[in-house]
C-alpha cells in the first residue's frame, strides 16, 4: 500500500478547492444573466468559456469551428 505524504495531500486539496471556486464563480455568472437578466456579463462568459472548455469538457479540436447544425430533414443547416 503506497503513502501519501503531507505535501501531496495539500496539493491534492489546493486543486479540489481551485475546482470548486471555478465551478462556483461559473454558476454564478451564468445565474445572474438567466434568471437576473444581467446582460452585462456575457462578453466575461464567452471569454471565459473557452477556457472552462479545455479545462473541463475537452472537446475535440474543430469543436468552437462547428456550430451548424441540422434541424430536420426539410431544412437548410442553420449556423449559430
Amino acid at each position: 500500500m503506497s503513502s501519501v505524504d503531507e505535501v501531496e495531500i495539500r496539493n491534492l486539496k489546493w486543486w479540489r478547492d481551485h475546482h470548486r471556486e471555478s465551478a462556483k464563480w461559473l454558476a454564478i455568472r451564468i445565474h445572474q444573466v438567466l434568471v437576473e437578466g444581467n446582460k452585462n456579463i456575457v462578453p466575461i462568459l464567452l471569454a471565459s468559456l473557452p477556457v472552462y472548455m479545455e479545462e473541463y469538457a475537452r472537446p475535440g479540436p474543430d469543436y468552437f469551428g462547428n456550430l451548424e447544425v441540422e434541424t430536420d430533414e426539410t431544412s437548410t443547416k442553420a449556423t449559430e
